[in-house]
Parts: C-alpha cells; structure tokens; sequence
C-alpha cells in the first residue's frame, strides 16, 4: 500500500497527490490486527506498535496463557499507517497481520521482522469482488489518468498483477451531477494480443459493479490510441468514499463482465470519493446493528436495495437490507414474504447471534422469484429478516411479516380479557374475568414491567414506559395466558 513504491522517479508528485486526496476524506472503519501464538501461551515479551497518522494506538500483544488475540484499531481513509514490531523470547511462534474492509493489508511470521515492518495509508472501502487474471504476462493496463476537483489519479502499470491490483490509495475526488474525463492506455507488459477493456465506478456503494455503472469501453490490439472516457457522475451518486474498476481481458469482448476471472489482462481498483451525492449517513438497515426497527406485526414496508445498502451477507454479491424483530411468546410461527417484488429475491432469518435459522430463495406462493419463509419462532426474543437479491439483483421490494399465535391460547382466553385504551398514555385497564399477573415485554423480548396481585389487576401505571409497540402477557387465576398488543404514546 506504499503509494509511491514502484515510482521512485515520482515521489514528489505522488504525495501531492495524496495529500490533496486524503484531506477531503472523513469515512474511518475498523482494521483488524490478528495475533497468533503457535505454542499457544502469549507472546513472551513482544508486541506490535500500530501508528495511526503520528499516533501511536498503543502495543498490542498476546496475553500470556492465550493462543491469539484481536485488536480492532480505527483508521480513516487518507490516514498513514505504519505498524513496528518489538522482539520477544519466542519469535518463532509469533505471526500477525492487519486487514482493511477490503482484505488483507500485512501479514509477517513466524519470526516476523523486527522494527518499522509497514507502512500505508489508510482506507475504508471496500472491493466490490475478486477476479482478474492468473497470469501476469501480455495485456495489461499500461496507464489511467483522471482529474477530478482537487485530487487526481495517475497510475503507471507493469509489471502486471494477479488477481485484482489494489491501488485505492489512489483516488480523486468527484461532484454528483458532474462531467469529468479520464485517460486509459490500454496496452501491454509483453506481447500484442486483442482483446477489451471497461471501467466502472459504484456510484451507488452497493459492492456491485453494475452494467449502468460503466463509464466506457475499449476493443483493440496493443500498441493502440489512448482511450478517453467521458462521463457524467449521477446526481443521485451516494456521497463518500467508494470505488472504481478498471479492467483489460485478452480475448475478451464487450461488455466486460467486471467480476470476471481470465489468463491475461488486469485488474485494478482505485478510489474515487463523491461529493453532492445522496448522504446514507445514519440510513437504517445496512447491517444488523443498524437494523430497520419492526415496531409491531402485523408489518409491511416497501423499500429499495439500490442506493445507501452495501453487500453484507455471505449469502449472495447483492445489497442487503436488515429489519429487527421481536417474537411474540405467544406465536407459533412467523412468516416473512417478499411476495410481488419486482426483482428475484433472496430472505436470510438470522438470531441474535447472527446464526441462519431459516432461508427462502423462491417462494411457493410467490409469482416469479421472490422468497417467502413460515418458521417456529417462539423459541426466539429477537431475530433478524435480511432482504438481497439473487445473484447480484437489486430494486424495489415489499417485506410482510405476519405471525400465526397459538391456537389453544386464542380459544382459551380470547374472549377472557380486554385492555384499554389501545393506544394508552399513562393507565392500562384490564376488564373480563380475574387477573393475576400481568408481564408487559418490548419487541426485543425484554419485560419492562411485571404485577402480580392475587386479589385482581384492574389497572397499571404505564407512564414510565416509553413510546413504543409492546406486549402484554396476561395470566388468569389457573394460570393460563393470553397475549395482547399495547401501543404507548406520548411517554418520552
């Protein structure tokens, strides 16, 4: 990631370059750092100093007694990185490595280097898929030059790379709505073969290269004219750090698929951040600790994976959107229906812990590709519904989320109990037969409040209880239960 490391005659330049570049970035993101011991039992007096743009994030190390340790270390894009490492008793035991969202950044061990072992910079977006080609001979791209409003990408290829090259600690910076051009000398590191090339650039930061996200194309033999692209960044672009795909396949043809991989060519993938755009700041749903909140089932939402959603599952390359929902102690089973979306979905139901416990790829009673799911729910508090496509498919989409509730509970106490006013403010009431215990849950399943009376419930202050979707359990003298519904409002 040095990003003057291959142009030593441009040194001066290249870091004009990035600190134009790195000064308009605010999106930071974890890396990793990963220590391993081998034997097992620490390691023995060493340690890794991670240095953060001057500032050392401490000395990190394995504690004794324990085979490996994870450390996540704050970085933002733009940000230098350099990483020393201190000698202990065993080095011989010891490796580590420190990844970005996009993979691997370094990994040294056993008997790692000792002193100043990396330094990078940092960045936070992360590649959109694999690719590229197995063999670093013939085509290649040999130049890309593009200029944006204050920072500017200028890359020299050769000699090729397997796979896909990352160079995004090269980027420029681009305005939604905006015409710019880029230069690309499709060329070679041997010998003159035919073949393609194709640049894309993922305005909406989905992780997809899509067919409406290229900004040109080339087919020719090498030694060719340089190509310039023309292209116009959409005004609905999302604003921050995301990333561009160039690729050049021998024997390849139009249009390019951007993921694909092949003998000969290149792969690289620079940064490009947007300004002007969309802002997907705070945008609920991307990933399960910033889950779209169902606040009560029956549910229905109509939404689109297009703009501000990311690929976050394993599942398939698609955008992914997450809802969190609370199970009703009472349901049988729930059901989740994708049903008369206008694209081929795919439906994950997730636990707290992020472990599958129910998938769809095409429901029965859907039409033409969308999922459905029925599932056993009421061994669950909390589960998570993750809406993607098939393949890498995205669009508009309508999520439904019923439950069907226990039978022998509904003809039990149906018609036992009543509560009001629903929505209520301050005071619950109960009427109907004798009231023992009442349990009142949110929808994550936790009970915010539980009265037992022997004599009879009539009534409860619910005034301390927040605005929200609840649900009341309600026992009677032989101790059988009912559940109800409650809304409460105005209580903040």
């Amino acid at each position: 990631m040095n990003l003057c490391a291959f142009y030593k005659h441009q040194i001066v330049a290249c870091w004009i370059v990035l600190m134009s570049f790195s000064s308009g970035y605010s999106q930071c993101c974890n890396y990793t750092l990963d220590m391993q011991d081998s034997y097992g039992d620490g390691w023995n007096g060493a340690s890794v100093n991670v240095i953060v743009n001057g500032s050392s994030q401490g000395l990190f190390s394995v504690p004794n007694g324990v085979p490996d340790a994870l450390e996540n270390i704050v970085v933002c894009a733009g940000q230098s990185v350099e990483l020393i490492f201190n000698s202990g008793t065993y080095d011989d035991e010891i490796t580590y490595s420190l990844s970005s969202p996009s993979g691997m950044v370094y990994s040294d061990g056993p008997n790692p280097a000792i002193g100043s072992a990396f330094s990078g910079v940092g960045n936070c977006s992360v590649s959109t898929c694999g690719g590229g080609p197995s063999d670093n001979a013939d085509s290649n791209l040999e130049s890309f030059f593009l200029l944006g409003n204050t920072s500017q990408i200028n890359y020299i290829g050769c000699p090729g790379v397997l796979g896909v090259e990352d160079q995004t600690t090269l980027g420029a910076d681009l305005s939604a709505g905006g015409n710019y051009s880029a230069t690309a000398q499709f060329g070679t590191c041997g010998g003159n073969y035919g073949g393609a090339g194709e640049a894309w650039v993922d305005w909406n930061q989905n992780s997809v290269y899509e067919p409406t996200e290229s900004i040109g194309s080339w087919q020719g033999t090498p030694p060719s004219a340089l190509t310039n692209f023309n292209f116009f960044v959409p005004g609905i672009a999302v604003s921050g750090a995301t990333t561009m795909r160039v690729t050049q396949q021998e024997q390849g043809s139009l249009p390019l698929d951007p993921c694909a991989s092949f003998t000969w060519g290149s792969v690289v993938e620079f940064s490009i951040f947007i300004t002007g755009g969309i802002d997907c700041t705070g945008f609920d749903g991307d990933n399960s600790t910033e889950a779209i909140i169902v606040q009560s089932i029956p549910y229905v939402d109509t939404n689109s994976n297009v703009i501000c959603y990311s690929s976050q599952s394993a599942v398939y390359n698609s955008p992914d959107v997450f809802y969190k929902f609370g199970v009703n102690p009472s349901a049988a089973n729930t059901k989740v229906s994708l049903c008369n979306s206008s694209f081929d979905t795919y439906l994950t139901i997730l636990d707290v812990n992020l472990n599958v416990i129910a998938f769809n790829d095409d429901g029965i009673s859907c039409s033409s590709g969308e999922s459905e799911v029925t599932f056993a729910s009421g061994g669950y508090d909390s589960l998570y519904a993750v809406v993607e496509g098939w393949n890498i498919e995205s669009g508009e989409y309508i999520i439904n989320i019923t439950e069907e509730l226990n039978v022998g509970i509904g003809q039990n106490l149906k018609t036992s109990f009543n509560l009001y006013p629903n929505p209520a403010e301050d005071l619950l009431n109960f009427s109907g037969g004798l009231i023992s215990k009442v349990d009142i849950f949110d929808i994550q399943g936790r009970k915010v409040l539980s009265a037992s009376n022997r004599a009879g419930i009539a009534a409860l202050d619910i005034s301390f209880i927040n605005s929200g979707s609840y649900f009341v359990k309600i026992q009677d003298r032989n101790a059988e239960w009912q559940t109800k519904q409650l809304i409460i409002v105005n209580n903040e």
